[in-house]
């Protein structure tokens, strides 16, 4: 019998302030037809603290199991600016920084308990929700400078849960599922 895989990652989900937010922008940077990308839609915007792959069911308990013995408190978390990754030379990425030092402890806390089933992340944690997936660049000075220069409302939220959630990548696009929330502890 053929084992059944599920890939899987570790998140937080965002107030619907935060996405209203990336939404704008979004419509914002479209009208100003400075690239070609792929846009998340707001079902997919979540703030990623480790992606782990494509899974068994075995594995999938193990990780469950690691993953209850998270300790760390509710942490308060803030809007940061946009920004961009690049890859080859070119904005290959468009995200919304979140600042929060606890966010940082908590997806290295994630890549420890985790160690042994998935490896570690290979580049530093970078908290973030990610905007689009650039295909093409039109004007990139033109681009960096949008990004760069818009004004973001500064949000506040409180974080007091992430999930492990489950990604079907579709012709459509990418569709998640909740597996199983993990509450942390109020300060």
């Amino acid at each position: 019998m053929a084992k059944t895989h599920r890939r899987l990652f570790v998140c937080v989900d965002l107030p619907s302030s935060v996405i209203d937010q990336v939404l704008k922008f979004q419509r914002e940077l479209k009208r100003e037809d400075l690239c070609r990308a792929n846009y998340i839609g707001h079902e997919g915007m979540h703030l990623t603290l480790k992606f782990i792959g494509s899974m068994d069911e075995h594995d999938q308990s193990l990780i469950i199991d690691r993953l209850s013995e998270l300790r760390m408190h509710s942490m308060q978390a803030r809007v940061g600016p946009f920004d961009y990754f690049t890859r080859k030379g070119r904005v290959d990425i468009i995200f919304l920084s979140i600042i929060s030092p606890e966010l940082v402890m908590l997806a290295q806390q994630i890549d420890q308990l985790l160690a042994g089933i998935v490896p570690a992340q290979a580049r530093v944690y970078v908290p973030h929700v990610t905007i689009a997936r650039v295909r093409e660049v039109y004007d990139e000075s033109a681009l960096i400078n949008y990004i760069t220069q818009v004004h973001v409302e500064p949000l506040e939220f409180t974080i007091r849960e992430c999930i492990l959630k489950e990604s079907q990548l579709l012709s459509a696009g990418a569709v998640h599922r909740d597996i199983v929330r993990f509450a942390l502890a109020d300060e």
